[in-house]
């Protein structure tokens, strides 16, 4: 009995077709994964350095106001620390008499991304 038997040894062409066409989908994968995570990076970095001045805009102001060298409110002004370029911030402050609080808000801006921050200060008698 005569049987044939494929006795060549290594792939085919189709199996390394198909192994470049695997690999050329996961490499895709990765290197959009990457750009997913650049673009968190980056935004994640924005917040931080937003909290960081932001927080120092809302202390000078409840200095100011707890110094009275600012009316208190409501009223709003821009931001006095210097930000990096195309950065801005806004302060905004509301008094709420019957709580002897002043709340205080400050928007941190770059471009279309911006980040919020209140607070309240508390002022006896106020």
């Amino acid at each position: 009995m005569n049987t044939l038997r494929n006795t060549s040894k290594g792939f085919s062409l189709l199996e390394v077709l198909l192994s470049l066409l695997i690999l050329a989908g996961s490499v895709l994968g990765i290197m959009k994964g990457l750009d997913i995570a650049q673009a968190m990076d980056a935004h994640s970095r924005f917040e931080h350095l937003a909290a960081v001045f932001g927080e120092r805009e809302l202390e000078l102001l409840k200095t100011d106001l707890l110094r009275g060298t600012l009316a208190a409110g409501p009223a709003s002004m821009t931001g006095r620390i210097k930000l990096p370029p195309g950065w801005a911030a806004k302060l905004v402050w509301t008094p709420n008499a019957s709580e002897s609080t002043i709340r205080l808000k400050a928007t941190v801006i770059n471009g279309e991304t911006n980040v919020q921050f209140s607070s309240f200060l508390y002022v006896p008698g106020h």
